[in-house]
């Protein structure tokens, strides 16, 4: 919907012209659930358009007319329009159905709202009679892979169809008025925003002025600000100002829950009392309130009956009367406690506040990227991502794809215990596509021993899993009619991500340019990798949409490479750096080019590097967190501390929350050492206590490991802009480097001392990534020294 009050002016959809309740379903297997419906509709238009030469799919529709003084404009897209052998006109609504089922009365009222909709515009428009019919397309197929469609007239009468038309239009401008009454009110409390403290933090102000200014222009606005200068707090003072008084939607997106929790505990601080203002989304899973994610009226009874509980209830609504900020522990229980969806009920909650904060791939990953907006609604969003140097990696992670051979014929062997005649479907059809990939790699790699590891770059045929996806579909489709048929709705067939798996890799290669191709060896069995190596193409397109955008970090250099990263637009895109607010005796850095840390002297020098951890840990009066490059090197360190395993505690592959938790907690206590990998949760996304922390030490350039995938990466940013192993290897490490020791300066009072082992540190492209202002004006080579002896000096000073 879109309104002009002042004007008068307002535009609706068909799909939403009844629900001025803006009640949605849930639809947590909407992908699967979405892709059936429109293939089955595609399906049946192109043989309608094969047998009808007059057919029309998606035919659009609209109509213009004065409702009191309001001008509506009602635009619609019916499924079908024909005209039938008697020459009168018939417009089709598609629905894909369960042969054996009815659906919902409100489903099917709804159904037939829309259809007499179609049929009162597709009449108005042609000034001819027309038909309405319900074409029910049963999940199954006939003889020649069509869909069996069951036809269903339905009665309409003009002149009720214009009451019950405008009707709804009546509820839209009265949401209308009200939203500009809303807004009113919003425009007022932006007045009301204040800072939470006396003044800015030195550095703040002027980044908070700059970002005002920004947003003022509608820029793309990538900020580099120290860790700790509170830039979170410095972008949501005008981003709200701005969202507020202009009606605008501001989301907050974080790669990270630290990110999320900060960004709502800032927005707590100046948020304008009395007025409903922000909720946070929590994922799915942590949401659902059955034993599993399974959005199906079959088996969520919440999902069964959300509309009608959430209609009995009032929700949201009673919710944002409650609260300022709405937490989604305070969602859950209201919706569990009503019978409806908590995490639909945390949708339908931020589509009415003016502030979300959620975590990146509610924006940005294809799969999810309408959840929270569409994008009609982008012009009018603020986007804020905190940390947003991890953006691209994230979604090109998202879009990588991999076939198994080990892993579908796993799924083949377990699907052929089933005894059904799916189960043989599914089997027969995973066998065939381990043997697709066995015989790909064969071609391209050559005869490979069994279970040797190889990574290999392939380029692969377009059409590697043409002549596939239809079994591919037919078995999905009849995996779900046996899924129906049993009532067996578990989420746990084997062939859902075989489906999901295979479907993703054939459609990569719609985007090729965007995409590399591996084969690869493993201890079972050979693979094919579609590795996404460009994320620009899903990213761009929602910042360029966006009112605006701000993308705050600490490590934003090289600036082309985030640009390029982000898909930015040249004539929008602007950089802004804050320098660093701590004065330099906050902190010591010393480089220790005694250790060789590159990959074939690791094991020579881990027992040195051992030592000289412990010492520094014991030179400092707090905790001392030690950063390696991998869990294997980590490993390998933590072995040559076997009599002082009792102060070292170390984070592992495998390490669960709780293990993490409590690492977490030994730093906060400030005591001995502990050793993390670099660019994980111990490294990014730590905010301790004051004096908690001491020390950090950072082992190496923290390079990304050696692989086939990083080599496509670092072919990608060659063909570019010539900046392959600048850009694919040396941003990334650095950035990690960076954003470790940023653990250790976060407030004025904190003190401690960056300890940077390797001798790669003195020398370019390195050297030249390091922050000038660690070293006060001084040359990291006059820096060099024993980080123990550093650390003892730098503290007796403070003490003396």
């Amino acid at each position: 919907m879109w309104a002009d009050v002042a004007e008068r002016q307002l535009r609706l959809a068909v799909t939403e012209l009844y629900s001025a309740d803006r009640v949605e379903r849930p639809g947590g297997s909407a992908g699967v659930r979405a892709w059936i419906g429109q293939a089955l509709h595609v399906r049946y238009q192109r043989a309608a358009e094969r047998t009808q030469p007059d057919y029309q799919a998606e035919r659009p529709l609209v109509a213009r007319f004065a409702h009191g003084d309001w001008t509506v404009t009602l635009r619609g897209r019916a499924d079908g329009v024909a005209r039938d052998a008697d020459g009168v006109l018939r417009v089709e609504e598609l629905k894909s159905v369960w042969p054996d089922e009815e659906p919902p009365r409100d489903t099917r009222s709804a159904w037939e709202r829309q259809l007499r909709t179609y049929a009162w515009l597709l009449a108005r428009e042609t000034g001819e009679p027309v038909r309405a019919e319900i074409v029910r397309l049963p999940i199954g197929h006939d003889d020649d892979g069509a869909p069996a469609a069951v036809r269903e007239a339905l009665a309409w009468d003009a002149d009720r169809m214009d009451e019950a038309i405008r009707a709804a239009v009546e509820a839209w401008v009265q949401l209308a008025l009200d939203r500009a009454a809303t807004a009113a009110e919003r425009a007022a409390a932006a007045r009301e925003i204040a800072l939470p403290h006396a003044a800015w933090r030195p550095g703040q102000d002027t980044l908070a002025e700059g970002i005002a200014r920004a947003l003022d222009e509608r820029e793309q606005l990538l900020v580099q600000a120290p860790t700790g200068l509170g830039k979170t707090l410095a972008a949501l003072v005008p981003a709200l100002r701005m969202a507020l008084r202009d009606d605008l939607r501001l989301i907050v997106t974080s790669a990270t829950g630290l990110g999320q929790r900060t960004a709502r505990e800032a927005l707590a601080s100046i948020a304008p009392p009395a007025l409903p203002l922000a909720t946070r989304i929590r994922k799915r899973e942590a949401m659902c309130t059955n034993d599993q994610v399974l959005c199906h009226p079959a088996a969520c009874d919440a999902a069964r009956d959300h509309v009608g509980a959430v209609r009995r209830n009032d929700l949201p609504g009673r919710l944002l009367d409650e609260a300022t900020m709405l937490e989604p522990d305070a969602v859950f229980e209201a919706a569990r406690a009503a019978g409806a969806c908590p995490f639909q009920v945390s949708l339908d909650a931020a589509r009415r506040l003016p502030v979300t904060i959620c975590d990146l791939n509610y924006l940005f990953d294809p799969g999810n990227q309408r959840t929270l907006v569409e994008e009609s609604d982008l012009p009018r969003t603020v986007v804020i991502v905190d940390e947003v140097h991890r953006l691209a990696p994230r979604i090109r992670d998202a879009l990588t794809i991999e076939l198994d051979s080990a892993m579908l014929r796993r799924a083949a062997e377990r699907a052929s215990f089933g005894g059904a005649d799916v189960h043989v479907q599914q089997a027969r059809l995973c066998h065939g596509l381990a043997d697709r990939v066995e015989a790909t790699v064969a071609e391209l790699v050559g005869t490979t021993e069994p279970g040797a590891p190889f990574e290999a770059t392939v380029e692969l045929p377009r059409d590697l899993l043409e002549d596939l996806r239809g079994q591919l579909d037919l078995t999905l489709l009849a995996t779900l009619a046996y899924r129906h048929d049993t009532r067996a709705w578990a989420d746990d067939d084997p062939f859902w991500p075989i489906w999901a798996a295979a479907r993703g890799f054939a459609e990569t290669f719609a985007a090729d340019a965007s995409y590399g191709s591996l084969a690869l060896g493993t201890k079972q069995g050979v693979a094919l990798r579609r590795v996404c190596v460009d994320a620009a193409p899903w990213i761009g397109p929602v910042l360029e949409g966006a009112h605006a955008f701000v993308g705050l970090s600490a490590t934003l250099e090289p600036r082309e490479l985030h640009e390029s990263n982000l898909g930015l637009s040249r004539e929008r895109a602007v950089h802004m750096t804050v320098g660093d607010p701590f004065p330099p005796e906050s902190r010591s850095v010393v480089i220790d080019p005694s250790i060789d840390t590159r990959l074939a002297a690791r094991g020579h020098h881990a027992p040195k590097l051992a030592r000289k951890l412990l010492a520094l840990a014991d030179a400092v009066p707090g905790g001392c967190l030690a950063l390696l490059p991998s869990h294997a090197y980590l490993a390998e360190v933590a072995a040559h501390l076997g009599s002082a395993a009792t102060r070292v505690h170390a984070q592992g592959p495998e390490t669960d929350l709780r293990a993490r938790q409590e690492l977490v907690e030994q730093l906060e206590r400030g005591d001995g050492l502990v050793l993390g990998v670099a660019g994980g949760v111990l490294a990014e996304s730590l905010d301790l206590p004051a004096g908690a922390l001491s020390a950090v030490a950072v082992v190496g350039p923290c390079l990304p490991p050696p692989s086939a995938a990083r080599r496509l990466l670092e072919e990608h940013y060659d063909e570019r802009a010539g900046e392959g192993f600048a850009w694919a290897h040396v941003a990334p490490g650095m950035t990690r480097v960076i954003q470790a020791a940023g653990r250790l300066v976060r407030r004025p009072t904190d003190r401690g001392v960056i300890a940077l082992f390797g001798r790669r540190f003195l020398r370019d492209p390195y050297r030249s990534a390091l922050p000038e202002a660690w070293f006060s004006g001084r040359a990291p080579e006059d820096c060099v020294g024993d980080p123990a002896e550093e650390a003892l000096r730098f503290f007796g000073e403070a003490t003396s």
